[in-house]
């Protein structure tokens, strides 16, 4: 399937993917292959992921960061929504669906 990202969401993957690089260099790169794994595993099931707000938008959470994972699978496209901090700011993206 082909990833899409919704501008907003592309840009809170860079501030993210800045963040844990700025803290060490090691951690953003650790970030970059988790969040990576992660579009993987959401291409492969879909389905597995609950839906958290319609219309079926689905969660994904990092394990080793505090990141989630917003998407929605629309024919052959997941697109990603939000890379929302878990515990900031509960749906400020729900605009952009």
């Amino acid at each position: 399937m082909k990833i899409v990202y919704h501008p907003a969401a592309a840009a809170e993957h860079l501030d993210q993917i800045h963040h844990y690089a700025t803290l060490n260099p090691v951690l953003g790169t650790g970030y970059v292959e988790e969040f990576q794994a992660a579009l993987s595993y959401i291409s492969e099931g879909v389905q597995r992921f609950p839906v958290v707000i319609e219309p079926q938008v689905r969660r994904h959470f990092l394990s080793r960061f505090p990141i989630a994972i917003y998407f929605r699978a629309v024919g052959e496209q997941i697109q990603i929504i939000s890379v929302a901090h878990k515990r900031r700011r509960p749906n400020y993206w729900a605009t952009r669906i």
